[in-house]
Order: C-alpha cells, then sequence, then structure tokens
C-alpha cells in the first residue's frame, strides 16, 4: 500500500489554518490580510517545493509577525512548510510564536511531529516500492530462467533421442544386415553349387527373400539414421571450428524432411568450402526459415570477390545440382557480399544422392 503524502499534508496544513482562523475571528481587517498573505505562501511553497524559496517567504512573513504580532497567529502552517527542510529554521521561525502566541506552541509542535512521521512514513513507502520492483523483477527473471531450463531439458531429450535412433541403426547395419549379407552370398553360393533341379526355384525364392529384406532393412537404417540428424546442431558445427563470425538464425520446426535436412546440410558445407577458397569475407549470415508452403535457406557473406570466380564454379555447381535434384531451386547473387538462396518446396521427395 503506498500512502498519498500529498494528500496528509494538505490536511495537516488546513488543520493548523482552521486553528489560526479561530483564535483569530475577531481580529478584523488584519487577519483577513494574514489569511490571504499564508494562504499564498503556503500555496507556493506545495507548488515551487524549493528550499530557498520556502526558507525566504517564511523568513519574511515571521519578520512582519515582529511589527504586527497579529500576524503570528497563522504562523503555524508556514513554520510546517519549513520543518520540511530544516527544523532549525522552523524553530526560529516559531521566536513570534512563543512571544505573540503561546497557546498554539503545542498545535505546532504536534504538527512538526505529523510532519517528521510524515517523512519516516515516505521513506518507508519507498523502500516498499523498491522491494515490489526488485521482487517483481526477480520474479520475471526467475520465469525467464525456468523457460530456458525448461527448453535446455527438452533439448536434451530430444538430442538424446536422436542418438538412441542412431545406436540402433548403426547396430542394426552392423548386425543383421552382416548376417543377411553372408546368407545371401551362401544362398548364391549354394546355387552354383546344386546339381538338383528340384532344388533351384526354392533357392531362387530364397535369395529373393532374403535380397528384399535386405532391401528393407537398408531402408529402415536410412530412415533411422536420416531422423537422427539435428539439422540446427549440424549446421552450428559446421561452422563452430571457423574464424568467420558466423550469425545463424534458425526457424525450423523439427519435422524437416530428410531430403531437407541433407540438402540444407550440404549446402551449407559447400558454401564454406567456396567462402573459404574464393572469398575475402570475414563474417557469414545463415537463415533457415519454414514457411507454409517451403523452406529457405540464405547463406550470405560480406566478402568483395565472388567465390569461384566470374562464373559457376564447381562447388556452386554442385549446390545447384543437388538443389535441383530434390526438387528445388536455387539462385546465386551478389549484393554487399555473396549470396546463396534455396528453396525447397514442402511435399518433396527425399532423394538418394541427396544422403550422401
Amino acid at each position: 500500500m503506498v500512502y498519498n503524502f500529498n494528500m496528509l499534508t494538505l490536511i495537516i496544513k488546513l488543520t493548523l489554518f482552521v486553528v489560526g482562523l479561530y483564535m483569530a475571528e475577531n481580529l478584523g481587517i488584519i487577519a483577513v490580510v494574514a489569511m490571504l498573505l499564508v494562504v499564498t505562501i503556503t500555496a507556493l511553497n506545495q507548488y515551487f517545493r524549493r528550499r530557498v524559496f520556502t526558507m525566504i517567504v517564511c523568513g519574511i512573513y515571521g519578520g512582519v509577525c515582529f511589527f504586527v504580532p497579529v500576524f503570528s497567529i497563522l504562523l503555524p502552517p508556514l513554520i510546517f512548510d519549513l520543518a520540511r527542510y530544516s527544523k532549525v529554521f522552523a524553530a526560529v521561525l516559531g521566536v513570534p510564536l512563543i512571544l505573540y502566541s503561546p497557546p498554539l506552541i503545542p498545535i505546532i509542535a504536534v504538527a512538526i511531529l505529523f510532519e517528521h512521521m510524515q517523512g519516516f512514513g515516505k521513506d518507508i513507502s519507498q523502500r516498499y516500492t523498491m522491494l515490489m520492483d526488485s521482487h517483481t523483477e526477480q520474479k520475471r527473471a526467475l520465469v525467464q530462467k525456468t523457460k530456458e531450463l525448461t527448453k535446455n531439458q527438452d533439448e536434451a531429450a530430444h538430442m538424446a533421442k536422436l542418438s538412441e535412433r542412431n545406436r540402433i541403426a548403426r547396430d542394426i547395419h552392423d548386425n543383421i544386415g552382416h548376417v543377411l549379407s553372408r546368407a545371401i552370398l551362401q544362398t548364391g553360393a549354394l546355387q552354383a553349387l546344386n546339381k538338383d533341379k528340384n532344388l533351384e526355384a526354392p533357392l531362387k525364392s530364397l535369395q529373393e527373400t532374403l535380397i528384399d529384406s535386405m532391401e528393407s532393412i537398408r531402408g529402415s537404417v536410412h530412415d533411422l539414421k536420416d531422423d537422427s540428424i539435428d539439422l540446427f546442431h549440424a549446421i552450428q558445427k559446421v561452422f563452430e571450428d571457423t574464424t568467420y563470425d558466423v550469425s545463424l538464425h534458425y526457424d525450423l520446426s523439427e519435422d524437416v524432411p530428410n531430403h531437407v535436412k541433407y540438402c540444407f546440410l550440404m549446402t551449407a558445407k559447400e558454401a564454406l568450402t567456396n567462402t573459404m577458397r574464393h572469398s575475402d569475407a570475414t563474417a557469414i549470415k545463415v537463415t533457415a526459415q519454414e514457411h507454409p508452403a517451403l523452406y529457405q535457406l540464405r547463406i550470405q557473406d560480406n566478402g568483395t570477390r565472388k567465390p569461384g570466380g566470374t562464373g559457376v564454379g564447381m562447388g556452386l555447381q554442385n549446390i545447384a545440382d543437388r538443389v535441383n535434384g530434390a526438387g528445388g531451386h536455387c539462385t546465386f547473387g551478389y549484393e554487399g557480399g555473396f549470396r546463396i538462396f534455396i528453396t525447397m518446396p514442402k511435399g518433396g521427395s527425399d532423394e538418394n544422392n541427396n544422403r550422401g
């Protein structure tokens, strides 16, 4: 809860003013003049809130009180104003009050005590506000940290899943794949040694079954291995050991088709090779984005020389062939640096030569 100290100050000063008017009700025109002066001075003090200004105008009014003692009856609101800046000067200003209006001394003493408590209350309120601001900031930081921790945990789980897929694919390839390959070779050897025509058809059928099984397992292994590729970290790894200032903006979902993964990854490798061989660039910007109907990859450096010379070199031609073979579109351009821009439509087919 934050208190309205301006309102409290106004109430205290109004109370002092009303007490003074009550004591000066039978003093006629002099009391009216004093009232107008005090109202004007205290209003200006409240508006300007300047130490020097308050001390000057209150000091002038206090000096007048020595010549017109009636004015001291309405002195308490001004003493209250001055006590905000200096208790010593407020006490000096209270001399006319002691000389001409002693009954008002307890009242102004209570008012100054309220002013002191008000200042203490302001300090408490400011500390409370700072504490609440600090709490809000810490809460915001905690929420952000929790989000980052959750994201890191999800990423770790995703990488563990991909690693397990890669292990399974490797085990199938090393164990079952080799067993089937040996069985196919042995079946072929049996066919070559066989003299019984009645066994020719069964042996041929067995060999075809083994070959079909081998192809099926090979396809499953490729699918598992392809799914185990994390494109974001794979692209990061391509550029992590270079001396270039690399900026990577990645905005692709996790279900990117395998042929797009291979196309983008191989393009990143080829683009880096061409930049290292032919460009004088110091920075590379990589942007991978997903749109409703297509995927995009843009790789641009800040070099002043085109990779591959004046024409399209072998590296760039390899990129174009790979992209076109996967059903995509590739363009090369130069504007503030050499740029490779690739678009891959969604729903395209996975090309075997993109598994490279």
